[in-house]
């Protein structure tokens, strides 16, 4: 076996493309995507070592807060986001920032959930898959 062909971590580093989908009919949206960094990239993991560094830390002084976690995961998805197509807001085009970002998968949990669960799978990760 070659892992070579297996290399998720190379791709998560460059990104994917998901294809957002309505979160009620699951129909693909035209012209709507999401460009995505996967688990397996540098910036995932540098992340999540933050968070755990913070969470432990807030353990220490027993004053772990909900809205903080919270606010924690929006921002980790928000750090993956690494540009979207067709996202419009009130009739306006969005420009993709970190802030944008972060009050759009607030706003809108299908599309936070959507963006979550493309992020976790390496599948669309792997490349020529």
């Amino acid at each position: 076996m070659d892992l070579s062909t297996l290399d998720v971590k190379a791709v998560a580093e460059e990104g994917a493309t998901l294809e957002v989908r309505h979160p009620v009919t699951g129909n693909l949206i035209d012209g709507m995507s999401v460009k995505v960094l996967g688990t397996d990239s540098a910036t995932y993991r540098n992340a999540v070592k933050a968070r755990i560094r913070r969470a432990a830390n807030q353990r220490k002084k027993q004053d772990f807060d909900p809205d903080k976690a919270e606010r924690d995961a929006l921002e980790l998805l928000a750090d993956l986001t690494v540009g979207w197509d067709g996202v419009e807001l009130d009739g306006e085009p969005l420009k993709c920032t970190r802030e944008n970002c972060i009050m759009v998968y607030g706003r809108f949990p299908w599309l936070r959930e959507q963006v979550d669960e493309f992020v976790a799978d390496r599948a669309n990760f792997l490349p020529n898959a």
